[in-house]
């Protein structure tokens, strides 16, 4: 497939994870609501993401929403540097749920095979997120020698 083409299958993956809920809770998904992933991920990739990471992202993240702020395909990787948007609904980190309102920033890093994602990876401002939702960050304690 070409970037253009790796491209498009990845704006359809973000557009699925930003349309899947449509204002429902996380437990109200079916089958039926999850079947787009079947066709834009390979199918172990969409069996993995159906039992943990979308219900973790559902769970924790309402009215999760993201972003595509820029995109840059090679070969059959594709780069995405991402913004993130919800509210903190779920456990995460320790911190139970807020009701906070949160934005983040994060570059994720998707392979695409055969016209579907099969691996992603990436990372985000995770210290960022965690202040935003009232956490307390302590360093570890130092030695001295």
């Amino acid at each position: 497939m070409s970037t253009e083409e790796n491209k498009t299958v990845v704006r359809r993956f973000y557009a699925a994870l930003n349309s899947t809920l449509d204002g429902r809770a996380p437990a109200a998904l079916t089958e039926q609501d999850l079947a787009v992933f079947d066709e834009i991920m390979t199918p172990d990739f969409a069996r993995g993401a159906k039992q943990e990471m979308l219900p973790q992202v559902y769970g924790r993240w309402g009215d999760h929403r993201v972003e595509i702020t820029d995109m840059i395909a090679e070969g059959d990787t594709v780069w995405v540097r991402v913004a993130t948007s919800g509210g903190h609904t779920g456990e995460w980190r320790g911190i139970a749920p807020t009701g906070r309102r949160w934005t983040n920033t994060g570059v994720m890093f998707l392979r695409i095979a055969n016209g579907r994602v099969a691996e992603w990876s990436g990372q985000f401002d995770v210290l960022n997120h965690l202040m935003q939702l009232g956490a307390t960050i302590t360093p570890p304690a130092t030695e001295h020698s």
